[in-house]
């Protein structure tokens, strides 16, 4: 009997340690930032951090959806200089400045973005900067001028990877790409509106 005990008891304490070591290892992995738990996985090879979103949007629709990052957020150099707020009940517009080749760094994170925006309650209209590159295209124009009512996002290349909220039109943000690191300026936009959601500052 105590030989059965014994052995009762060690199977016990192997299941256990094995569950212990488990939940240590998926615990690690955990993170939370901006008001939001992030964990780390694999997509293959590739590391990805994922969150998920539950309740209510800012828009008020109802979301339940998962994000999916290809960088850690909280390791982010891309500076973001202002406040990112979104005007309610009006799509978001998206408008690339074609003039800066910014289409040479791939539709990889702008499909992202339009899945964050589509996630989070919020149309996404696409256009273009310029009127030679709108006709060419044959997309709309826009600019912070033509749609200064609603929140406009300009994706361009520049001298510097960053966010920037216009002074004078505070519902428009220059999301500034360098070396076409355009993954990293979309992703911390995508975090920076969590944090904007959260009230959680960066």
């Amino acid at each position: 009997r105590k030989q059965g005990t014994w052995l009762l008891v060690f199977l016990i304490v192997i299941i256990a340690s094995l569950f212990l070591s488990f939940w240590i290892s998926v615990e690690s992995k955990k993170f939370d930032y901006v008001g939001m738990t992030f964990q780390k996985e694999y997509f293959g090879q590739i590391p990805i951090f994922t969150t998920h979103l539950q309740g209510y949007g800012p828009t008020g629709q109802v979301i339940n959806s998962k994000i999916n990052l290809r960088n850690d957020p909280r390791k982010s150099e891309v500076p973001v200089v202002g406040t990112i707020n979104y005007v309610k009940d009006k799509p978001v517009y998206l408008s690339l400045n074609m003039s800066s080749n910014i289409y040479e760094c791939g539709p990889i994170a702008l499909i992202s973005l339009g899945q964050f925006m589509s996630n989070t309650g919020f149309e996404i209209v696409t256009g273009i900067s310029d009127e030679e590159g709108a006709k060419e295209y044959e997309k709309p124009l826009v600019t912070c001028e033509n749609q200064g009512e609603a929140t406009v996002l300009v994706l361009t290349k520049g001298d510097k990877s960053e966010i920037r909220q216009l002074e004078d039109n505070p519902n428009c943000y220059v999301l500034s790409v360098n070396n076409c690191e355009i993954v990293e300026v979309v992703e911390r936009f995508e975090v920076a509106s969590l944090a904007s959601f959260n009230d959680k500052g960066l």
